[in-house]
Formats: C-alpha cells, sequence, structure tokens
C-alpha cells in the first residue's frame, strides 16, 4: 500500500490534487477529513520534541497526556465520530497503544500543569485546588490531596525506538484504513507544506507529497468575496494584511523546496492549463497508471474549475488591492499571459458559479 497526500498554504488548491488522485480506480480515498495529527500542535512532531530531543522529565509526561487528549479529540463522539469512521472505528484503541509503548512506566502524582489542563476556566480551577490542597494538609491525620487519582507518565525513547513505534502505528492506522486492501491510499493533508522531511520519518516506506499553491489574487479574491464565511484566514484582511499572511505562510519553518524525490511542489492553475503534463507528472511520480484512471474529469473538472482563476477581472472594486498585491507578491504571480482558456481540456458545463 502506498501513501499519497497533498499539503497546502490554506485555500491554495490543493483539492485539485486529492480530486485527481481519487478518479484511478486502485486508490482508496482519505479526502473527506483532513488528517493533520503529526504535524498539529500536540501532535506526533511535538510528542518527538519532547520525549526525545529536548527531554525533561515533567514536560515527557504532559507531552504525553497532550498528545492522548488530542487523539480523544480527534476520535469524536457518538455524534460526531470524526476519525474513528475513517480508521474502522479503531483509531483510539491504535493510538491507546502507541501512547502505552512510548510510556516507560506511570505512578500516581501531579504537578501544577496537571492542574492547568482541567477545566475550562483553568485558571480559577488550578488556583482554587491549590487552596484546597493546602487546607489538606492543616488536616491531622489525613493524607488526602487534590487529583489523589491522577497518573503521572514517564518516557524517555531513543530516536530509533520512537521512530520505529511510531512507523508501526502510522500503518497500523493505515492499515484499518484500507480495509478494501487498494494498492494506494490517498491521505488528506498528513504531512504539512513546510519542514515535511521531517514527518516523512514516521512513515514505514516512502509516500509521495504534493504541495499545491496558488495565484494569491484569486486567493485573496475568493476568501474575500466568495466565500465570506470560509473556514479561512483572509476575509476580513485588507490588501496589506493578507500579503504578509500569505509571506509569513510560506516562509514559516523552512522555507526552501525540499530536494528530496518524494515531494513535489504543483500549481493549481497548471491543472487547469496544462493538465496532461501534470496527470503525467503525478503518475510518473506515484506509479499510478493510465488504465486506473476511470473517473477521468469526474471530480477535477478543468473546464468547471477555470471559473475559479481570474475571479478579480469581475471585481473592479477591488482594484487597488490587486494592484498592492501584485507589487507586494510578484514571484507569486500565476503567468495567464503564456497561456489561454481554449487549451482547458474537460467536461463542457454550463454552470459558472465560483467553488
Amino acid at each position: 500500500m502506498k501513501i499519497i497526500t497533498c499539503a497546502s498554504y490554506g485555500a491554495s488548491g490543493s483539492s485539485a490534487l486529492t480530486d485527481l488522485v481519487a478518479e484511478y480506480s486502485n486508490v482508496k480515498r482519505m479526502t473527506d477529513a483532513e488528517f493533520r495529527f503529526l504535524h498539529d500542535p500536540d501532535g506526533i512532531s511535538d510528542l518527538e520534541f519532547q520525549l526525545v530531543e529536548c527531554h525533561n522529565r515533567h514536560n515527557a509526561g504532559r507531552a504525553l497526556k497532550r498528545f492522548w487528549r488530542q487523539c480523544q479529540f480527534n476520535g469524536g463522539n457518538r455524534i460526531h465520530k470524526r476519525y474513528e469512521r475513517f480508521f474502522d472505528g479503531k483509531y483510539l484503541e491504535l493510538s491507546k497503544q502507541y501512547v502505552d509503548a512510548l510510556t516507560d512506566f506511570t505512578c500516581k502524582g501531579w504537578w501544577d500543569f496537571d492542574l492547568l489542563d482541567k477545566g475550562d476556566k483553568r485558571d480559577f480551577y488550578m488556583y482554587r485546588k491549590k487552596i484546597e490542597d493546602r487546607i489538606f494538609k492543616t488536616i491531622p491525620l489525613t493524607h488526602k490531596r487534590v487529583l489523589d487519582n491522577e497518573i503521572m507518565f514517564f518516557s524517555h525513547p531513543s530516536e530509533e525506538q520512537f521512530l520505529s513505534v511510531t512507523r508501526k502505528y502510522v500503518h497500523a492506522l493505515m492499515e484499518a484504513a484500507n480495509l478494501e486492501g487498494k494498492e494506494y491510499i490517498e491521505v488528506d493533508q498528513i504531512v504539512g507544506s513546510q519542514n515535511i522531511d521531517r514527518y516523512l520519518r514516521y512513515f514505514s516506506d516512502p509516500i509521495e507529497v504534493f504541495v499545491v499553491d496558488r495565484d494569491p489574487r484569486d486567493i485573496y479574491v475568493l476568501e474575500k468575496v466568495y466565500y465570506p464565511i470560509h473556514y479561512g484566514s483572509y476575509n476580513n484582511d485588507s490588501a496589506e494584511v493578507f500579503c504578509k499572511k500569505f509571506k509569513y505562510v510560506r516562509e514559516s519553518g523552512d522555507p526552501k523546496k525540499s530536494t528530496s524525490e518524494h515531494i513535489h511542489y504543483l500549481q493549481f492553475e497548471d491543472f487547469l492549463f496544462d493538465y496532461e503534463r501534470v496527470v503525467k507528472e503525478i503518475e510518473n511520480a506515484t506509479g499510478l497508471k493510465t488504465e486506473n484512471h476511470t473517473k477521468k474529469f469526474q471530480y477535477l473538472n478543468p473546464l468547471k474549475s477555470v471559473n475559479n482563476v481570474q475571479t478579480w477581472i469581475e471585481q473592479p472594486g477591488l482594484y487597488e488591492d490587486i494592484r498592492y498585491i501584485e507589487n507586494a507578491l510578484s514571484e507569486y504571480l500565476y503567468p495567464f499571459d503564456r497561456h489561454s482558456r481554449d487549451e482547458v481540456v474537460g467536461i463542457p458545463v454550463a454552470d459558472k458559479t465560483k467553488f
């Protein structure tokens, strides 16, 4: 089973990659949610830092607790199952086994951050509990303390041990997700768009990562005009703030493009104006075969998606904003002048709605 994933910078068009790959008959599609547990805060990367790279007896135990708390959030509940529905109901079970495998030993005990991490009004809770604890200490012949049943975790694996346990965990999750036993599994956003080489270490076998970017002018207009309540970060930004955020996202972490043969950088617009070349590039990188491309244009239809480019032309009221973006982010502009909409292939559609 080979893993294919995409990474984006937020509203940068990575769904073009996921939709295209999903058109192949031998691909298991895992794109109805983002599976960010490797690189999200309190995820596996943070866990490695606390347990291996910058170990501290208190921090390591708290990192394991916070990772498990994130797992419980990701797992979902009866109303919204979240990850559990994608991993055959085994996400929490496998995650608990992973935490246990990383834990050297446990014992009863607690410290201030255990108080801080509990309750909604955490500061109030912490200080109230500390006052209660002082009162308990003054009572003769009692050994009662607050958080009497709290468990402390202790863990200090070597890098080799951590990676071995993590790879088994990630592989077990992918096996649970791919009950059909398909040759490929496509998992959305399982690595971030920066520091990718770090995350690749968490897989037993090489995976193929596609990082997709997009012309900033379209991101600005689509987020500001067409998706005003979209879960994005640009909805209410001025052009100046938008440009600062745009550069910040792309220059954070390790801004250099990785030289790994398993990381591929694509432009959203090329899926539309240079479709055949992009398809061949993806097939060559992944091993996907043309004969398995049985649902061509069913999920990614360039003749429909082309409605989402050069959207600023229809927004004369944003003229000054677009000029500002063009000057501030000139290196990120797509060369539309080199392409014609006559080059776009796909299934003709009458609907010109932005999506």
